[in-house]
């Protein structure tokens, strides 16, 4: 089956999924256990080193951040190399400086995962490599401190940019590296060290398109049968954590009380200490009567929990993997006879719902903007919204519709 695999057809949900269904029954085939990351190898061994070149040149994930980050599988490997240690490969201490700067504030602030700090740093080091190769320097701050040099600097940008067109084989990816790029400059004009972003306006100069896939969601009508149907405490916190929350299989899996901050605040959110794709926290504006459940039942069921929503006392990480979250999930939505395209929903059809519902949701207040917009004069509600509102002001207003569409779907 792995020749007939279009890998670049599919997103990182797809991925996950096309894991389970095709490849960790061949590792078993093989002896391998699927539930403990596979190396590159062996995936190449098996006929499946195509998904290397689609994460990598579409969704920017090496095969051990998918397996590890998206899948879940335990990973026992752990690397020494610091990243003080990073060759910059570039003559200037100055631009190699602001570059760990803007990575430290990224870090600090984002809480970013330590595999996407990496991968941004790549980028920022490509960018300067290719900068020094082609105009025989790669102090990149000098002329951004002067604004007639805005033309000639700027051109010397766009002919990196035009190397990078070249080296990069998707606009997906293509967007990744420049916008790394743009972020640091952008910090430089913010801080008052640049006059100006010789990157500003480059993706659409260049005419790059980002992939649009197909994304198939649970209606709300699917999520109020498969609310009917979950009967017991961990049925139903499954069912909220991936429709209400918004999280991945493996996040699901993992869940700890440890995560869980304010829930008897007006900010209850979950916390997480990495997470490449997403926020590092998730508001939990629906749902916790489900937490608070599950909690009692297993303080109830154990003498001695260990704290995982969804424990197992056979597996060695203490938790349920994101295969038994899948297994939970169809089984759910078999009683409740929900069907997709005619066949079963996968789990990220529930958390592209909670998309669907948060742009609802955003609609929603935009519209209510629109008359402190006409009132104020503003061209547009997305104005008031992006550039009056403070982001507590913004979360605050989008609690109220983001709530109230939830609660609907899960017919309460």
């Amino acid at each position: 089956m792995s020749e007939t695999i279009n890998w670049s057809h599919h997103d990182l949900d797809d991925l996950e999924d096309l894991y389970w269904d095709e490849i960790a029954p061949a590792l078993r085939r093989d002896g391998c256990d699927p539930h403990t990351r596979p190396s590159y190898k062996t995936l190449a061994d098996l006929g499946y080193s195509g998904i290397s070149y689609t994460l990598r040149e579409h969704h920017d994930f090496t095969v051990k951040e998918f397996l590890t980050d998206v899948v879940g599988l335990d990973d026992s490997t752990v690397s020494s190399k610091s990243p003080d240690d990073y060759a910059w490969q570039i003559s200037s201490t100055e631009t190699i400086d602001e570059f760990e700067a803007y990575l430290r504030a990224l870090d600090r602030r984002r809480k970013l995962a330590d595999s996407t700090l990496a991968s941004k740093r790549t980028h920022l080091a490509t960018y300067a490599q290719i900068y020094e190769d082609l105009h025989e320097t790669s102090n990149l701050l000098t002329p951004l401190s002067n604004p007639t040099e805005q033309a000639a600097e700027t051109e010397r940008a766009y002919q990196v940019v035009e190397v990078l067109d070249d080296k990069l084989a998707t606009d997906g990816t293509k967007f990744t590296y420049v916008g790394t790029v743009q972020g640091w400059y952008d910090r430089l004009d913010r801080h008052g060290a640049a006059a100006y972003n010789p990157l500003d306006g480059v993706t659409t100069d260049f005419g790059w398109e980002r992939a649009e896939p197909d994304n198939k969601a649970l209606a709300p009508s699917d999520v109020r049968a498969l609310n009917n149907e979950a009967d017991t405490p961990a049925d139903r916190l499954l069912l909220v954590a991936l429709a209400a929350w918004g999280l991945r299989s493996g996040e699901v899996a993992r869940l700890h009380v440890n995560q869980f901050v304010g829930v008897d605040s007006d900010d209850p959110h979950l916390e997480f200490e990495e997470r490449k794709n997403g926020p590092s926290t998730v508001s939990l504006l629906y749902g916790l009567d489900a937490y608070r459940e599950r909690q009692l039942e297993l303080v109830d069921d154990y003498d001695e929990w260990n704290g995982y929503l969804f424990p197992s006392t056979q597996a060695e990480t203490g938790h349920i993997d994101s295969d038994t979250v899948r297994n939970r999930f169809h089984r759910l939505a078999e009683q409740a006879d929900v069907r997709v395209d005619g066949g079963l929903p996968k789990p990220h059809m529930a958390r592209r719902f909670w998309y669907s519902q948060y742009q609802d949701a955003l609609a929603d207040v935009l519209d209510r903007l629109d008359i402190i917009a006409d009132e104020q004069g503003s061209s547009s509600a997305d104005v008031v919204h992006q550039n009056y509102l403070s982001e507590e002001k913004r979360r605050e207003a989008r609690r109220p519709a983001m709530k109230e569409l939830l609660a609907d779907a899960f017919g309460e």
